[in-house]
């Protein structure tokens, strides 16, 4: 089996970059009103360009800015996931709370 490595080459490195910088900027702007769906397509985005970035060649400066925005998405995707978290143990909570008022009416008959 022969594969070729103009596949695995990075297509443009000042894309990708590119690319990223506008996917941070978007985020940037409307972290706050995406819904789950839209924040699944903007992670498979960002590791779509992340895949992109491992396979090109960027100068210091280039990296310092690709780990700058890599940074403001992973502490968006934190945010988010925090976020859902905390959503889910209010959830827990409530459900746990009557329970145990559940429990406890039954105990006092």
């Amino acid at each position: 089996m022969v594969f070729s490595t103009t596949a695995f080459a990075c297509e443009s490195p000042r894309s990708a970059l590119r690319d990223l910088e506008k996917l941070v900027q978007k985020v940037d702007k409307n972290y706050k009103s995406y819904s789950d769906k839209e924040w699944e397509k903007i992670e498979k985005q960002f590791t779509e360009i992340k895949d992109e970035i491992e396979k090109c060649e960027f100068s210091q400066e280039e990296l310092q800015r690709i780990g700058y925005l890599k940074g403001r998405m992973a502490g968006y995707m934190a945010k988010i996931k925090v976020k859902k978290l905390g959503k889910s143990v209010k959830e827990a909570t409530k459900v746990f709370e009557s329970s145990v008022e559940g429990f406890i009416e039954v105990i006092k008959e």
